[in-house]
């Protein structure tokens, strides 16, 4: 759940492991993609606005739109974390779902959307999107 480099991607990539991105990172993605000769699945951490980790909302279409594109790279998933704040979680499903909806319709692939967590699982059951984590 925190930014790669380049060796830490490699690493992961070596163990079966999906990373979380939120950079942009796509130059890396095409060089590990091209040493393995397959695409790299990725998810991508979208911030909703709580400041903690993924690419800010604003700024994220800009960065899957990138990533879509690359044959190196299959989009897995697109995800959110809640702040768990009643008033503001409603904020940030709107956000969350006006940027993938936005994306879906321009045919960009997100794989799957997910928001809720374990613990979310009894805040938001409206929300599970394509799975939960």
């Amino acid at each position: 759940m925190g930014p790669f480099d380049e060796e830490n991607l490699e690493e992961a990539a070596s163990r079966d492991i999906t990373p979380m991105v939120y950079t942009p990172i796509g130059a890396a993605l095409d060089r590990l993609a091209a040493k393995r000769q397959k695409p790299l699945g990725i998810h991508v951490c979208v911030d909703t606005g709580i400041g903690r980790v993924g690419v800010p909302h604003r700024e994220a279409a800009a960065l899957l739109r990138d990533l879509a594109a690359r044959s190196s790279v299959r989009i897995e998933g697109v995800m959110m974390t809640f702040a768990e704040d009643a008033a503001f979680d409603e904020e940030q499903k709107k956000r969350f779902l006006t940027l993938t909806d936005g994306l879906s319709s321009e045919g960009v692939a997100l794989g799957r959307r997910h928001a809720v967590s374990g613990f979310g699982l009894f805040q938001h059951p409206d929300f599970f999107l394509d799975m939960l984590r």
